[in-house]
């Protein structure tokens, strides 16, 4: 299986969960940070990705999931 990208941020116990998921069943994943507070959920690329602006994202290829 190819890498998926994590967006989220370090501090979400969500976003710690799935990465803890993720490395369990030996996922290559890369966390990418988005800066929640300065309002990195509401730019357009990751509204595209996901409209209810909340982290975690999955990412594998052009394919995101979702909360």
């Amino acid at each position: 299986m190819s890498s998926v990208d994590l967006y989220g941020i370090h501090l979400s116990p969500p976003t710690r969960s799935v990465n803890l998921l993720l490395k369990t069943l030996n996922v290559e994943s890369k966390l990418i940070e988005v800066d929640v507070l300065g309002g990195g959920t509401r730019t357009p690329e990751f509204l595209a990705m996901n409209p209810q602006h909340t982290v975690p994202v999955l990412k594998h290829g052009d394919f995101p999931i979702r909360n």
